[in-house]
Order: C-alpha cells, then structure tokens, then sequence
C-alpha cells in the first residue's frame, strides 16, 4: 500500500520522550547511552532478533540506516531533542497494552517500507505492515502524543498512526484528528 500524503503539522520536538523526560533527560541519556536502550519489558536481544526475522522475510530489502538519510542537520536537531533518536527505528507502546512495539523502515532502491511489531511478553509478533513511499530521506519514525508517525522532520506531509481499541489495530488516523 503506497502511502497517502497527509496534510497536517507536526512538531517533530514534541515527540513523546520530551514531554515526560525533559526534567531528568541526563540521567535518561546516561541510563540509555548513545544509542537508547530499548524500555525494561523488551530485550535488546529479542528486537535484534525480530528485525533480523523481518529482514530475511523480505527478499530484496534491508534495513534502512544513515546512508539512507539525506538530512543530517535534521538528525542533529532532532537529536538535541531526544538523545539516541535513529530515524528509522522506533519504540513505544502504540497499542497501549504496557509492551514496548517496535517500528522500523526497511528499503529497497528509493522505496522506504514502514512496519510495526506488536510487543510480546516474549518478545515481538509478526511484522505489520503500515505502508510505502518513494523517499523518507527527510525524516523517519516519531511517537508523538501517543501515536506513531511517519514522515520528514517538521512536515505537514506525515501519516499518524493510532491504536483503534475496536478494530485492534493501528490505523491511519483520519486527516482531522
């Protein structure tokens, strides 16, 4: 599914770790080191191991990094923000259930592929995915006020994703919300 372009600002500061880290962001960049740790109830062992799943599920495509990137002022900022921020994997807990999910861009050629793992109590569930585009160069993966985003830094072009309790599943928010 080829993504649509959304019209709407985000504040790519006000990504969720900000809002409730700001005060004690030495202590949180000390504990998590350059890179970020992952949060207590997912192992760093069990998220290299499901990426590593997703990668080989995926013929053709690998698992974009900073030679990916084309806005590297744009992870500076970005990172002066949020320590450890990598714009192409992200974790939180979308679906609101006290586990930490993981979202990560694959690519191949100039397509970027976005995907969602659900938290597991041992770990990560199948990979789900949200969508493609041909050029996430500019940006990458933000939790922001609960929902997971995707798209360039301080864009008006993202797609929101929110946990539908209904449905029980991550939806692409509608324009307005």
């Amino acid at each position: 599914m080829l993504l649509p372009t959304l019209r709407r600002h985000v504040d790519t500061s006000r990504t969720t770790p900000m809002r409730w880290a700001a005060p004690i962001m030495p202590l949180l960049a000390a504990a998590c080191g350059p890179t970020g740790a992952p949060p207590p109830t997912a192992s760093a062992t069990a998220e290299d191991a499901a990426v590593t799943r997703l990668v080989a599920a995926n013929p053709g495509w690998r698992l974009a990094d900073s030679r990916d990137h084309g806005d590297s002022a744009g992870v500076r900022r970005q990172r002066e923000r949020e320590p450890g921020f990598t714009p192409y994997r992200r974790r939180g807990d979308w679906n609101g259930d006290g586990l930490a999910d993981l979202a990560v861009v694959l690519v191949r050629d100039t397509i970027y592929r976005a995907v969602w793992l659900r938290g597991t109590a041992t770990g990560f569930g199948p990979a789900e995915p949200l969508g493609e585009t041909p050029d996430l160069r500019m940006g990458g993966l933000f939790d922001i006020d609960g929902a997971l985003v995707v798209g360039p830094f301080e864009s008006d072009a993202v797609w929101v994703w929110r946990w539908n309790a209904a449905t029980g599943r991550l939806e692409l928010a509608d324009d307005d919300t």
